[in-house]
């Protein structure tokens, strides 16, 4: 008898047990919940930057201070083609900050056809002033530009250069004007390809 009771204790517990890991396990009808990825990024441009910074003001009770912050470099803009050509690209070679690319680079290898610079409205974000650059510097008739963000001035500069001798291809080596206004500096090149 003491044995058929320690036997009914037994399965009494193990089937306690298993009705509580059922319950514990999804219902096959249940819809599981999607996972976000831990951080999603994005660029941003000075509107969005002013408009967080306006509503931080405001929830702590205007003391906060509005200034524009540097561009964000990652991602990094890849390579770009003119809007007008694209069987032409511009291939990525250059990433940095506090430099710009010197005159007397390789892509500048022509007395005849000198650098050509433009700006653009620092509230541009990294992505549009790639592209309008490639676009400024294919309507020179240039295959290679530099483009950077100035923080006192909040413009981005291109300058365009002719590349005119496939063997003379720049390097970051040559973004060695150090200057610590320039926050994001990036060089593209046409690769010659035989």
């Amino acid at each position: 008898m003491l044995y058929h009771s320690a036997i009914l204790r037994f399965l009494s517990i193990t089937l306690l047990a298993s009705s509580v890991l059922a319950n514990m396990a999804p219902k096959p009808r249940q819809a599981a919940k999607p996972r976000s990825p831990p951080y999603v990024y994005k660029q941003t441009n000075r509107k969005e930057i002013l408009r967080r910074q306006e509503k931080k003001r405001a929830f702590v009770g205007g003391r906060g201070i509005a200034h524009r912050a540097a561009p964000s470099a990652f991602p990094g803009i890849p390579d770009v083609s003119p809007t007008t050509d694209e069987s032409v690209v511009y291939y990525f070679f250059h990433y940095g900050v506090g430099a710009y690319e010197t005159d007397e680079n390789p892509n500048n290898a022509s007395e005849f056809a000198p650098p050509v610079r433009t700006t653009f409205p620092g509230d541009q974000d990294q992505g549009e002033v790639v592209q309008s650059c490639a676009d400024f510097a294919w309507d020179q008739g240039y295959f290679a530009f530099q483009v950077y963000y100035r923080i006192s001035t909040d413009t981005w500069t291109c300058v365009s250069y002719v590349f005119a001798y496939p063997e003379g291809v720049s390097n970051s080596a040559y973004f060695n004007v150090i200057d610590s206004d320039v926050t994001l500096a990036y060089g593209y090149q046409h690769r010659w390809i035989d």
